[in-house]
């Protein structure tokens, strides 16, 4: 099968034969998806995921059940992965998200220069605990950039 999109893709996500991407495109496969998709990698069809917000340059981490999106938006939304619900997390943020890296634990978002989670500035690399949904305040202070997070072994690498 093939799915066209029309325009670019910034990043994706594999997760239970479920292909999440985001980018700067409107349609996918023919049907209005603005930034945000879902593409089933058995058959084709594009799935119900369509938050309906403007997003580009977005960055996808997966834990057992969901998949977490944060994008130009400003706002992280979890995508449940059994039920194929979105709900945004009641995080808004500004700064540039470079990346993001979560497990069942935790959410790692990591910036180019300062992030401001719900108007509190927070530094280049951010902590959310799972599940609660709150801010950490652990701050590690990395200098002003953090272009990667990989989680391995409960292990968080951090690429500056």
């Amino acid at each position: 099968f093939s799915v066209t999109v029309n325009d670019g893709i910034y990043d994706g996500e594999i997760a239970n034969d479920i292909l999440y991407i985001v980018g700067t495109f409107g349609t996918v496969g023919g049907n209005s998806r603005i930034g945000v998709a879902a593409v089933n990698l058995t058959n084709g069809s594009v799935l119900s995921l369509n938050p309906s917000t403007a997003w580009s340059f977005g960055q996808f981490c997966q834990n057992s059940d969901s998949v977490y999106i944060a994008a130009a938006a400003n706002t992280i939304y979890r995508y449940n992965i059994l039920t194929q619900a979105a709900e945004p997390l009641g995080f808004t943020f500004s700064g540039n998200v470079s990346s993001i890296a979560c497990d069942d634990d935790q959410i790692f978002l990591g910036g180019i220069g300062s992030l401001t989670i719900n108007g509190t500035p927070m530094g280049a690399l951010v902590k959310i605990n799972l599940p609660g949904n709150t801010v950490d305040a652990w701050n590690p202070q990395p200098n002003s950039v953090v272009r990667d997070l990989i989680i391995s072994s409960g292990i968080l690498y951090v690429v500056g």
